[in-house]
């Protein structure tokens, strides 16, 4: 399997831990952040494959600026939304 690199947003450090650790655990490294300011630099100099935000978290409104901002400056990289229980299908969907 060839690990894919992800970048996962979520406000609450302990969530991004564990996701991070399930990510990995399937092979697909995973780099968790806070904020989209910080997340964007990481991807600004990391080849990334996909942004895994927690849309509970972050304001839709500062996701559409992110999405853009990215989309702006050629990047083409997949966004998963995390919802209640769909994280094994995020996980299934990258592992493919």
């Amino acid at each position: 399997m060839i690990s894919t690199d992800v970048v996962i947003i979520d406000d609450e450090e302990d969530i991004l831990e564990l996701l991070e650790y399930k990510f990995q655990q399937n092979g697909i490294v995973a780099k968790g952040f806070i904020s989209l300011n910080s997340a964007m630099e990481y991807i600004f100099v990391n080849d990334i494959k996909a942004v895994v935000i927690d849309k509970d978290d972050v304001p839709q409104e500062d996701i559409k600026d992110f999405e853009a901002k990215l989309k702006k400056f050629g990047y083409e990289i997949l966004f998963f939304y995390i919802t209640d229980n769909n994280i094994d299908e995020i996980i299934r969907a990258l592992s493919s």
